[in-house]
């Protein structure tokens, strides 16, 4: 939506399909000035994942976290896998505490 537009793009001869499978990595950051939106995304998460599964039924989803703070904090990056589990990646979620953070370089490029 542009200036309250909505634009549809077509191009001929080309169709959309559905994928097979979707994989859904979220890169957080949990440095000390992130708890609302860690909290935000950490609520939100089910009813984010519940459109996209309503969007593309019968897709299977898997789900990954990485998380990352401060080069000098407690860690710098954690990483959780590919799971199939929606609950795996919420308990991951709910783990998660913003904490740290200052002057430091935030590890942004590592996490990638």
């Amino acid at each position: 939506m542009t200036g309250g537009r909505v634009l549809n793009l077509t191009l001929p001869g080309y169709a959309a399909s559905t994928p097979a499978a979707l994989d859904v990595a979220l890169v957080l950051d949990t440095t000390g000035s992130m708890c609302d939106e860690l909290s935000f995304v950490t609520s939100e998460f089910s009813g984010i994942i519940a459109n996209v599964t309503s969007m593309y039924q019968g897709v299977s989803m898997r789900y990954a976290l990485v998380v990352y703070r401060d080069t000098g904090d407690k860690y710098v990056v954690k990483t959780y896998q590919f799971t199939t589990s929606l609950s795996t990646m919420q308990g991951w979620l709910a783990a998660q505490s913003a904490n740290g953070g200052g002057d430091y370089p935030e590890a942004v490029d590592q996490a990638l």
